[in-house]
């Protein structure tokens, strides 16, 4: 078996098909060796030209590709106000954002697992523990925004450049949310039904609502699930008379809500966008 065809290799052949371009094109008029050279250089730059278009192209078809440049562009820009603000203000306040963004992401990138291990075929089991891992850490997404209510008038940095940074970080957050669930739904839809992807979508944002409540209110983290399973005792009479509970109700429907207005405002928004590319 030959060598694997390597860069060095499509570089010889490229360099090869201009030789011959050229020396065709000298048995057909009379060329300089200067004009031949000048030849030569545009017949190789116009190949390389070809491989950018195809560059491109591949990239704009991309979806995984184009996710990855936009979130690490909002990723280095929430890092940059939150660096910039340690290092003017001195203070390290803000810098627990670091780690809600960290974890906002692990839905995403538990989804895309999702995804390559349904793409594969891999066994059952495995695909279930992603989507039972993905439910798990999906309120770290857009549990971020709630970090709004550290803003305040007192602090000694501009209140205009809190609510950027809050803002810039809430909402990449909450973008991770959506793009993880975006994902799973699709894979739902396809193998049960329209209906079953929305029953999850907006089953998974109920959830999502209550964990918020949990996290804020109570503090508890998703690996609690875990590592402290009894700590479910102390929800349940919250969960069998929810009406004696009012906050924990009023958190849970109104982040729930909102979750699920806004994912399907994205849905309807993208839908065009999608329809137009398939054209």
């Amino acid at each position: 078996m030959g060598a694997p065809f390597s860069f060095r290799s499509q570089q010889r052949v490229k360099s090869a098909s201009a030789d011959q371009y050229v020396a065709t094109l000298s048995t057909s008029i009379s060329l300089d060796p200067t004009s031949r050279h000048a030849v030569k250089y545009l017949a190789t730059q116009s190949t390389r030209s070809g491989d950018t278009r195809k560059m491109y192209s591949f990239v704009r078809r991309s979806t995984d590709v184009r996710r990855f440049i936009i979130i690490t562009g909002l990723l280095l820009w929430c890092s940059f106000l939150i660096a910039f603000r340690v290092e003017r203000s001195g203070s390290r306040y803000f810098t627990f954002l670091v780690w809600n963004l960290a974890l906002a992401g692990i839905p995403l990138v538990v989804s895309t697992a999702l995804r390559a291990s349904v793409r594969l075929r891999l066994p059952a089991v495995l695909q279930i523990g992603c989507l039972g891992l993905w439910l798990l850490f999906l309120p770290n997404a857009p549990y971020i925004l709630t970090d709004l209510q550290h803003l305040s008038a007192r602090s000694i940095v501009p209140v205009w450049y809190d609510v950027a940074m809050l803002i810039s970080s809430s909402g990449t957050g909450l973008l991770l949310g959506y793009l993880s669930l975006i994902d799973v739904h699709a894979i739902v839809a396809r193998h049960f039904g329209p209906s079953y992807g929305w029953s999850l979508a907006v089953l998974s944002l109920a959830l999502t609502g209550f964990a918020i409540y949990l996290g804020r209110f109570l503090r508890w983290n998703s690996w609690d699930l875990l590592t402290s399973p009894q700590r479910l005792l102390n929800i349940a009479d919250g969960l069998l008379h929810p009406i004696d509970h009012i906050q924990t109700l009023a958190v849970t429907v109104v982040f729930g809500t909102m979750l699920v207005l806004g994912y399907i405002a994205i849905r309807v928004v993208l839908a065009p966008s999608r329809s137009n590319e398939a054209s």
